[in-house]
């Protein structure tokens, strides 16, 4: 019952229908604005997301609610989990069984694990390593030049700030000025790369004009 409820009704499907919309899209989660009455907050920090089985989970890294669409209807209506259930499996041709307490009391007990929390934290995983893996091909790059070495030092550090303090915001916003997602930017290590090569050149041609001055003295 529970797993036919999960798969009918989608978090984000429901977040639409009541006009609640993602403020970011990235790696096939959504996030959100926190929706629940009571946490009010300016930077988005509710994460949505896919289970294997296709069903949706979310998790709040603000007010550290969690859960699925059972959850989280159950707790936008101010109502109890069973009475939840039995809203969403309207239409669905669902009987309730006499194991269902059991059930409930099961389900309820896995959502306030850390399991959640885990999964949602994966998004945080997945943005600060791609941004490490683009600060350290571009030291590839460069031959592992000083002064890039030490732009890249504060580079990381930043990255780990932004993954202590679970700044999801920060990081993605990290993420879109690094590669240029905004129209107005170019992606940072190619504007980086250029001024790069165009200093070895001018550095070579000093070199050459140092060698021209010595062979004219010779």
């Amino acid at each position: 019952m529970i797993g036919a409820v999960r798969q009918a009704h989608s978090v984000t499907g429901y977040l639409a229908s009541i006009g609640i919309h993602p403020q970011h899209e990235y790696d096939g989660k959504s996030i959100y604005l926190c929706p629940f009455p009571g946490h009010s907050e300016t930077q988005p920090s509710f994460v949505v997301y896919k289970k294997e089985d296709g069903h949706e989970d979310f998790f709040c890294f603000g007010c550290k609610s969690s859960g699925d669409i059972i959850s989280l209807y159950a707790k936008m209506n101010g109502i109890e989990w069973k009475a939840s259930i039995s809203k969403l499996s309207d239409g669905l041709n669902i009987s309730w069984e006499g194991e269902q307490s059991y059930a409930i009391n099961s389900l309820q007990h896995k959502m306030e694990s850390e399991s959640i929390e885990e999964d949602a934290r994966d998004l945080i995983g997945i943005i600060s390593l791609k941004l490490s893996s683009l600060g350290y091909d571009y030291l590839k790059r460069v031959d592992f030049d000083e002064e890039e070495s030490e732009f890249l030092e504060l580079y990381y550090k930043e990255i780990d700030k932004y993954v202590e303090t679970e700044d999801i915001i920060g990081l993605l916003n990290m993420n879109d000025f690094i590669n240029g997602n905004n129209k107005l930017q170019k992606k940072l290590f190619t504007i980086r790369f250029k001024k790069w090569q165009d200093k070895k050149l001018i550095q070579r041609r000093k070199e050459l004009e140092g060698e021209k001055i010595y062979e004219d003295i010779g």
